[in-house]
This record gives structure tokens, C-alpha cells and sequence, in this order.
């Protein structure tokens, strides 16, 4: 508001004030001659330039705009966080959505891999290997729950609301 109240009196007042001045001047003469005394007046009225003004006007449009960006910041960096917050959201539903798919995966390699190893056909080190990745699996899944949760918090708050 102080910048913009500058800029309104710089527009505003596109001159100096006029100015009228009194000087006495006493000159003495010579030793036996007589002294000279002289009284001046002026008066100046200052007239408007576009070189005088336009320097006045810059520098107030640029104290506006200074003023205007450090009140517009924290709106910017509140827009930032939200769109950061719901970039991680989103990154964190694909990461859901893969992990379900390799823990379906797993699920159906596990499930062959035991019905395999009911009939003889795969060892039991196979069989651990094929339930250690569904274990993998279902871990990953959980920690993509995780992400996803924290990434809703950081969404609400970000909008201003508690998770």
C-alpha cells in the first residue's frame, strides 16, 4: 500500500514546488566613496519535463512491483507445495498399482510353483525362492500403502487442513 501510495504521488506531483527568494547584497566602495546596496528577488517555477518525471516514475512502478512480488511469494510457494504434494500422490497410486500387479504375480507364480512341487516337478529350493518373492512382494505393496498415506498427508497439508 506504501509503494502503491508513492506511485500515485509520483504520477500525481509531476513537478518541484515554485520557490521565490530575497538576497540583500552590500558592496563596498573605494576608502570615501559610497557603498552600493542591492536587493534581489526571485521567483522559479519549476516546469514539467519528461526527463525530470519519467526517472520519479520508474522508480516508483518498480517499488509497486518489488512490493507486489515479496506479497505474492508465499501465495506462489503455497501453489508449489500443492502441486509438489500432489505430484508425490499421484507417483505414489502408480507404485500402488504396480505393486499389486507383481504381488497378483507372485500369487499365481507361488501358487503354480507349489502345485509343481506337489507333483515333483520343482525343488523345494525353488518353491522358497517363489514364496520369498511373494513375500517380497506383499512387503512392497505395504510400503507403497505407507507412501501413499504420507503423501496424503502432505497433500492435506498443504492445503491447510491436519492429516
Amino acid at each position: 500500500e506504501r509503494a502503491q501510495a508513492a506511485a500515485s504521488l509520483a504520477s500525481a506531483v509531476r513537478r518541484d514546488n515554485p520557490t521565490v527568494s530575497v538576497s540583500l547584497r552590500n558592496e563596498r566602495a573605494e576608502s570615501g566613496a559610497d557603498s552600493r546596496n542591492a536587493i534581489q528577488f526571485g521567483i522559479r517555477i519549476p516546469i514539467d519535463t519528461e526527463a525530470r518525471n519519467a526517472p520519479r516514475l520508474a522508480e516508483a512502478a518498480r517499488a509497486v512491483a518489488s512490493a507486489q512480488a515479496r506479497v505474492d511469494e508465499p501465495a506462489r510457494m503455497v501453489v508449489a507445495l500443492r502441486q509438489a504434494a500432489q505430484a508425490d500422490l499421484e507417483a505414489a497410486d502408480r507404485r500402488i498399482e504396480l505393486a499389486v500387479q507383481r504381488l497378483a504375480a507372485a500369487d499365481e507364480g507361488l501358487r503354480l510353483g507349489e502345485r509343481a512341487y506337489a507333483l515333483g516337478e520343482r525343488s523345494l529350493v525353488e518353491l522358497l525362492r517363489l514364496r520369498a518373492i511373494e513375500r517380497d512382494a506383499r512387503l512392497e505393496l505395504d510400503s507403497a500403502r505407507t507412501g501413499r498415506d504420507a503423501a496424503r498427508a502432505a497433500m492435506m497439508q498443504s492445503m491447510g487442513l491436519s492429516p
